[in-house]
Formats: C-alpha cells, structure tokens, sequence
C-alpha cells in the first residue's frame, strides 16, 4: 500500500478554505495553485449549477514524502481519489480525479457533506484517506 506522511493529511486544511471560498461564491481563481505545479480545472465550459446547488471548488497539496520518510516524487503520484458522502466516515463510490490537485465538484444541494481524499501511485497502489472535512451548504 502506498503510504504517505502526515503532512498529506495536512491537505485537508487547503481543501477546506477553498471549500469555503467557492460554496460561498468567492475564490475560485483560474491561476496555478499554491505549489505553482497544476493548473486548475478550468469552468468555462461547464454548464451552471442547478438553482438551490452550489459547485465546490477543491484544491490540496501534492505529498512529498512517505509514511516512512522516503521521497515521492510528483512523477511516481499517478493520480487522486476524492471521497464523497452525506454521513461521516461513509462515502459514495471514489471519484477519480485523475493527476491533478485541483476539482469542482459539481452541483451539491443544501446539506452537510464529509470528504477525504486519496492518492496512489503509478501501480495504483492507493494511500490511506486523508483527515475527512465537512462542509455545510445552506
């Protein structure tokens, strides 16, 4: 199993501001996230939420390291995992976001929604999840 430090799960925080800044229709910036190597998502083409809906703008941080130590480099990350669900702990089936670190998630109703993420490597060797956030739409 892909392991990954705890900084990974450091993520969460990144994630939960631009959660914020986007279900609340701030943020949502088209430049390059913080660590300058991804390019986000662009909507421009994306239709608009349904009334009542909001889209939610995702951002993290790429790991650097294992759980044990050793390097990771961005060449040896094949990709993320977004977990999504309306109850702690209990997800929705994984939604691949491919090998980027940033995602909209699209059109989510009023309600508490938990998160966590995941990566995994080239052999599809999958870390464990992430610290879950949660986030309330009204």
């Amino acid at each position: 199993m892909l392991q990954l430090d705890t900084n990974f799960k450091k993520i969460i925080t990144l994630l939960f501001i631009s959660v914020l800044l986007s279900a609340c229709g701030g943020g949502g910036s088209s430049s390059p996230d913080a660590g300058g190597s991804q390019s986000p998502i662009s909507g421009g083409n994306n239709p608009p939420a349904a009334p009542g809906t909001r889209d939610l703008g995702l951002s993290w941080v790429a790991p650097s390291t294992r759980t044990d130590g050793t390097p990771i480099s961005l060449s040896d990350i094949g990709g993320y995992k977004l977990y999504v669900g309306t109850s702690s702990g209990s997800y929705d089936p994984a939604i691949d976001v491919g090998n980027t670190t940033t995602y909209t998630l699209s059109s989510k109703g009023p309600g508490t929604y938990f998160l966590a993420i995941s990566a995994y490597d080239l052999n599809t060797q999958e870390s464990s999840l992430s610290n879950e956030m949660s986030i309330t739409i009204n």
